[in-house]
């Protein structure tokens, strides 16, 4: 072995650069913004979580959507732009627009069409814990957005169907129509379900579906902890740190530092919550090992 060659492996990985997000210089080389609305509740630590697995890895500065336009005039180029929440990938898409060498991902949002990682979790994830809940149940209602989302409502019956679960198609093409078209079918329901979507995820859709479910005793499988706060039986919620993380590792595939290539991805980690007083109402017995599973438990 060479007297070189000898003197490379003694050395850290870092003096060498080969660690990436090591050299002082490499990290001033990559630029990251987040755009991120004012109040992000939740999401704030998503991406607190989001910021320390980038490490050193990119410069990170963080931007509100209303301030992006002055914002970007002045910065130059920016590697990758993550637009933070449904109102924070729209902010983004202006400045990736004008700036043809960022990449655009998002983090958070309900849906997307970019890499990055979205507030919907996997069909067969969604469908194994609802037959865990509610056991007997064969007919499940999904609610969702005809604009675009019919296609989204065929991969999800497949899914339900897989798990032993009828899928009923429930589609609305705004927000009022949730509780007409919801009432019309809830008698042969055995539980609610939402494809998350702007329109189906707004205060009126949700109004809607929570006053269907408790006047004709349906559960309700709330598309976020909130939901299940205001009175939904149950909801798989995310684990924000965790989320973050993951929007991050997709973040370091955009700029080049992991060999596997970005995509939209699903959360990979849940806490079930529950509603104990609304399973009482739903004359739901919630099984003992599911209780004991639960993240968060509302009485």
């Amino acid at each position: 072995m060479s007297r070189f060659l000898r003197l490379c492996l003694a050395m850290p990985l870092a003096l060498l650069g080969l660690v990436p997000g090591s050299s002082h210089a490499a990290t001033l080389s990559r630029s990251v913004l987040l755009v991120m609305p004012a109040q992000a509740g939740a999401l704030e630590q998503m991406v607190q979580g989001l910021r320390q697995a980038l490490g050193g890895a990119a410069q990170v500065k963080v931007v509100a959507p209303e301030a992006l336009r002055e914002l970007a005039a002045g910065m130059g180029n920016v590697d990758v732009v993550i637009g933070v929440g449904s109102s924070g990938e729209q902010a983004a898409r202006s400045h990736v627009a004008a700036a043809a060498t960022s990449r655009l991902m998002s983090c958070g949002a309900p849906t997307t069409s970019y890499p990055g990682v979205v507030l919907e979790h996997d069909h067969a994830v969604q469908f194994a814990q609802l037959r865990r809940m509610l056991p007997s149940a064969r007919h499940v209602g999904l609610v969702f957005h005809t604009r675009d989302g019919s296609a989204r409502f065929d991969a999800a019956a497949q899914a339900a169907r897989r798990a032993g679960l009828e899928a009923v198609a429930l589609g609305v093409e705004s927000a009022a129509e949730v509780q007409a078209t919801v009432e019309r079918l809830a008698g042969g329901l055995d539980a609610l379900m939402v494809l998350p979507d702007a329109e189906v995820l707004s205060p009126q859709a949700a109004r809607a579906l929570l006053t269907v479910s408790m006047r004709q005793r349906v559960p309700l499988v709330g598309p976020a902890g909130s939901w299940v706060r205001a009175g939904a039986l149950y909801a798989l919620e995310w684990d924000y740190e965790d989320l973050g993380q993951q929007c991050a590792d997709v973040a370091q595939r955009l700029l080049g530092l992991r060999a596997q290539p970005a995509a939209t991805q699903p959360p990979r980690r849940t806490v079930l919550v529950i509603n104990r007083r609304a399973a009482q109402h739903l004359r739901v017995a919630v099984p003992n090992d599911v209780l004991r599973s639960a993240g968060s438990i509302h009485e």
